[in-house]
């Protein structure tokens, strides 16, 4: 049956050994299956408040637990399924040694509400599955995009040469699935080539289709007595949810069949063999429930993306898109044209448009040439390194504070450099929110510029510690002003690890402030943006050593042409952390030692031998426009950072060192004025041109037409 459809159902069946028996649409009934283990892979503590006690989170939690396995495991069995069926349809379409000689780019979707490290875990998953095994061909490339993007790339294809479509023209997609609802929405910046940016974050809920399907499965089950259902076949029951509601009710129901139209659902041959009850009968108000208690708060979350889309840009969507399974309903279309009126059409693609737009639109995203572009996208959460720098008094934490047993500078340790933030939209205007995302370290690099930074790792002159064995680390942190230091909040996002290729011996040597020799050991890393993932390379004497998909929870925005030449200076060092002791991808990094402990601490950090001293490693990060001033006595800055206490282990992160020219400066995120440009404010500015209706009397005009169609749909007769 999975070869019928273009999609299948994200479910599948285990026997009483642990064996996946079906998945799909193989599966008949939902009492059989496992589903909803996507949304498992989300901690508890980030799960929304109206999703943590939702019933399908809490069944398939309890299935889990009685077979014993985690939702990273379910996922595999799932994702190794399909990639073996995908493989024999493809082999089967292009024969077996072409698929054999061809490198692979596998583009995966996720919901909007996904977090950073929810793909690190599909990551993974992906992995276990196989899909990411050795190829003689070349390796397997894995990134992901979200889903209402993907779904967006392959709307807009559509629209490209439009000419209702302008600069500055606000679409809002909005993704209606089996499970999840997930909007965003896009600013037009080019028609040429149809290139898009990210207005506001994206939202989602679970209020998809599938819900609709348990309603009227229950809704038909109590018109039948519980000793003759349970004598009813799963595959009966398929049949009928397929004949009757699938391909029936769900896809002809709309308001304008009138309250007369009645709906006949054929029972299942069980139910009318044992009662001669061939079928019932469902008046449309009936139906209609069942669509509205989903469609509200479909309703919902449209209102809330619009509304913050107002408040952003001044002025709601030009259009809306309404695409996913669910997306193809023509009573969701109505409901949501009705809702808001001839000022925004909703626009409903033809079949089989809605249903696939989001695989469609993955394999455009994954098209190195594709012509439609997102520009850039809102950040989801804060990333960033941890460094040590010079202490600075009324600056840093007290507690920050100590003597580098080294250099004896006072340093403030564990400071956290955020090269991309996320922002509040409730208290930054749209031109401020482009320019934060345009001048903060890292946030330069786009899908075709690389940003390249050189780093710095020294060693005691015999002691090479864990040479050639390098590992970095970034860190995370979802709160809208992110800490400075190392806080509660902060989260370890992912490690880089690699080997250097040259021999401990042969590294050059360096002397320190007080004459004492180390050798260094210089590499760069050149980070690019790739849809949702962060693309990390590393080089040494200009060779790649290594590349790693780093998916993160990112979105970059694209460079101004005024600062197309321009050098952010970045005066920080990343912290490196021992191979043996890396952490894990969510890890806490808050529990330091207390106050009391520190000071007693850095008392005996101070009086450190020399021998001791020696057998600290050291490590600095630099800009490559500043390469050439790092040995610079007269800019040269030592650091160190102490440990770091996580549960059940103590992480001594090695010393790190960095250097700045003098003249080194850093530019105000949002007092020039001169690099905000001036395209984007005259384009907000007079976005509501001809319009006398304020945002207000928008919404409240919204929130009427929803209450007028309540009391209509209410009122509908038996």
């Amino acid at each position: 049956m999975n070869t019928e459809r273009e999609k299948t159902p994200t479910a599948i069946s285990y026997s009483s050994t642990k064996q996946v028996t079906s998945w799909g649409y193989n599966i008949l009934t939902f009492d059989e299956s496992v589903r909803w283990f996507k949304l498992l892979l989300l901690d508890d503590a980030d799960l929304q408040e109206h999703l943590k006690d939702a019933p399908q989170l809490i069944s398939a939690r309890q299935r889990l637990l009685e077979m014993g396995k985690k939702p990273i495991d379910v996922i595999a069995d799932y994702l190794r399924n399909l990639w073996s069926h995908v493989m024999a349809d493809v082999e089967k379409a292009m024969t077996p040694s072409f698929v054999k000689s061809t490198p692979f780019r596998i583009i995966i979707t996720v919901p909007a509400i996904w977090k950073s490290y929810m793909r690190e875990r599909m990551r993974e998953a992906a992995n276990m599955a196989g899909l990411l095994d050795p190829r003689e061909c070349g390796e397997t490339e894995l990134d992901f995009v979200s889903e209402p993007e993907a779904a967006a790339i392959a709307t807009f294809t559509n629209m490209k040469g439009r000419p209702d479509i302008k600069v500055g023209t606000s679409i809002t997609v909005v993704d209606a699935g089996g499970g999840t609802v997930d909007l965003i929405s896009y600013q037009v910046v080019d028609t040429n080539r149809f290139a898009a940016r990210e207005a506001v974050e994206g939202t989602g809920a679970l209020c998809g289709a599938i819900f609709l399907d348990q309603e009227f499965e229950t809704l038909v089950r109590d018109h039948v007595a519980t000793d003759v259902w349970r004598q009813v076949p799963p595959q009966e029951i398929a049949e009928m949810m397929n004949q009757s509601w699938e391909h029936g009710i769900k896809q002809q129901f709309t308001l304008k069949q009138g309250p007369e139209k009645l709906w006949k659902v054929r029972l299942p041959a069980r139910v009318v063999q044992l009662t001669g009850q061939a079928d019932i009968t469902l008046s449309s108000s009936t139906i209609a429930e069942i669509f509205d208690h989903v469609v509200s708060k479909i309703l919902d979350l449209v209102d809330s993306q619009i509304e913050t889309l107002e408040k952003k840009t001044g002025s709601g969507p030009n259009f809306v898109i309404l695409v996913g399974g669910f997306g193809k309903s023509r009573y969701l279309w109505e409901r949501l044209s009705s809702w808001l009126g001839d000022d925004c059409p909703v626009m409903q693609p033809s079949e089989p448009g809605p249903w696939t737009a989001i695989c469609r639109g993955a394999v455009i995203r994954g098209t190195q040439d594709a012509e439609i572009k997102i520009t850039s996208r809102i950040s989801r959460s804060n990333y960033g390194h941890i460094y040590d720098t010079r202490f600075q008094q009324g600056v840093h934490d007290e507690r920050d504070q100590m003597v580098d047993p080294i250099t004896l500078e006072t340093i403030a340790y564990a400071q956290i450099r955020w090269f991309v933030t996320k922002v509040n939209p409730n208290h930054i205007t749209h031109a401020d929110v482009f320019m934060c995302l345009t001048t903060i370290q890292g946030e330069n690099t786009t899908e075709t510029s690389p940003r390249k930074q050189l780093y710095y790792r020294y060693y005691a002159i015999h002691d090479p510690h864990e040479y050639p064995r390098i590992s970095e680390h970034l860190v995370s942190c979802d709160t809208v002003k992110p800490p400075t230091r190392i806080e509660p909040e902060v989260k370890n996002l992912c490690t880089i690890d690699f080997c250097s290729p040259i021999p401990f011996d042969d590294l050059p040597f360096s002397t320190n402030s007080h004459g004492q020799r180390y050798r260094y050991f210089c590499y760069s890393c050149l980070t690019s943006v790739d849809g949702a993932s962060l693309k990390v390379v590393v080089e040494v004497n200009g060779e790649t050593i290594t590349s790693k998909n780093l998916s993160l929870n990112f979105e970059s925005r694209p460079r101004p042409r005024d600062l197309a030449g321009t050098s952010i200076r970045n005066v920080s060092a990343p912290t490196t952390l021992p191979l043996q002791q890396k952490l894990s991808v969510g890890d806490d990094l808050s529990n330091k030692p207390n106050r009391e402990s520190e000071q007693d601490d850095r008392s005996k950090l101070a009086g450190a031998s020399k021998s001791d001293n020696e057998r600290k490693q050291k490590a600095k990060h630099v800009d490559e426009d500043e390469a050439l001033t790092v040995l610079s006595p007269n800019t040269t800055v030592l650091l160190r950072t102490p440990s770091i206490s996580l549960p059940h282990r103590t992480l001594r992160p090695s010393s790190s060192r960095w250097s700045l020219p003098k003249s080194a400066s850093t530019i105000s995120l949002l007092e020039h004025d001169s690099l905000r440009g001036t395209e984007e404010g005259d384009r907000r500015n007079t976005s509501n041109e001809g319009s006398s209706v304020s945002l207000a009397e928008r919404r409240a005009l919204r929130r009427e037409r929803r209450r007028v169609e309540a009391d209509h749909i209410v009122e509908v007769p038996e």
